[in-house]
């Protein structure tokens, strides 16, 4: 499937409450049959849900077919991998089928997301922490994540971003009916083939988008750079593009506003100009599990980091960590215990007067010599 009519592209927010939700969840549409963008008013009583769902009843009634871009993580890292390891068949789109089971009728928010590193498992791996805590090995990132500079999704309630809490909330919340409300006529990029797909659902790349319309990346936290950008291009750009001049003070008004119209514009773009920004990586765990975003190139960056990811495979050695209570366990090899023993607050219960990492390294060695024998 090429031929998109029209693109939504929505920003995620983790909040509670929904009324702030909604304030905080821009959505702007563009029509790639007549260029005009919008950005999107609905009611007050009207969710996120209730608004795709009924785009999407009238896109399929009319033969159309729509795209929902949003600016959170679709996809889960590859590691650490013991978050598939309950799966038959590990995939992101199994995982997020779990997710809805283990989460009907139950708050998403309790059964996800760990109370701290050391309550954390496979079917929680979610982690609320303090801000400005440390981040252990637990808190994985994808691929795309290290191109992009992006956070981990895992950590939640650590930063002002929210990401992770955002990622479930809209993956809860509104992927998962979506989902089941049109079944195969909805397909989520890029782990679903989009043959015959009525609605898309992928992730966008706001920086890459702001780069490609206006040259360069602007610091949104600057009104005057925000607004000197929008006039550029509205000046440069009139004759073809329809916008009211609601939608430009919308722009103008957040950060999330401006990344969602300058997304939308530039999808629109690029599917009217049959620059269709669906490929990716030649990767199974690309593909399957960690998912990636809409233009951004296949090639990428190399990650900064030299250590090889591995997806999990059942046939590998594992080594679970001998400490009472701990869940952790070690695929194919020992590596990367030592940062692990050596934070007190993974293992705050095991030996808490001893704070030296180094101490702490040498003390398990002492408690538990037969982890290390037998390879």
């Amino acid at each position: 499937m090429t031929k998109i009519n029209t693109i939504f592209c929505i920003d995620g927010s983790g909040s509670r409450n929904q009324r702030v939700a909604r304030q905080k969840t821009p959505i702007y549409e563009f029509s790639i049959d007549n260029q005009s963008v919008k950005r999107a008013l609905w009611k007050t009583e009207c969710s996120v849900f209730d608004f795709f769902k009924t785009e999407a009843q009238k896109a399929i009634s009319n033969d159309k077919k729509i795209l929902i871009a949003a600016d959170l993580p679709i996809g889960i890292p590859d590691n650490p991998c013991d978050v598939f390891q309950h799966l038959e068949t590990p995939s992101f789109i199994n995982l997020l089928e779990n997710f809805g089971e283990r989460c009907q009728n139950r708050d998403w928010r309790e059964v996800l997301i760990a109370n701290g590193p050391e309550k954390r498992s496979p079917l929680m791996p979610f982690v609320s922490v303090p801000r400005g805590a440390e981040i252990g090995e637990w808190a994985g990132k994808r691929k795309c994540d290290h191109i992009s500079n992006g956070n981990s999704i895992y950590p939640v309630d650590n930063s002002s971003k929210q990401v992770g809490r955002a990622a479930l909330q809209f993956w809860i919340e509104v992927l998962i009916p979506l989902r089941t409300q049109f079944k195969n006529q909805l397909r989520v990029w890029p782990f679903e083939d989009l043959s015959g797909a009525s609605i898309v659902v992928a992730e966008c790349y706001p920086r890459l988008c702001q780069q490609d319309l206006y040259g360069k990346v602007i610091s949104k936290r600057n009104p005057i750079a925000v607004v000197h950008a929008l006039d550029n291009f509205r000046k440069s750009n009139k004759d073809y593009l329809k916008v009211d001049h609601k939608v430009w003070m919308h722009a103008a008004s957040s950060e999330d506003e401006f990344d969602m119209f300058s997304t939308a514009v530039v999808l629109g773009r690029w599917f009217k100009d049959q620059l269709i920004p669906f490929a990716v990586p030649k990767q199974d765990v690309v593909q399957n599990m960690e998912g990636w975003m809409l233009g951004l190139s296949p090639e990428g960056q190399k990650e900064p980091s030299p250590k090889k990811r591995q997806k999990y495979n059942s046939s590998e050695r594992q080594f679970p960590c001998p400490i009472e209570g701990c869940k952790h366990v070690f695929h194919g090899s020992r590596g990367g215990w030592d940062p692990h023993v050596g934070s007190p607050r993974i293992h705050p219960e095991w030996n808490p007067d001893i704070t030296d990492k180094r101490e702490r390294m040498d003390k398990f060695r002492i408690e538990f010599p037969e982890w290390f024998e037998n390879g």
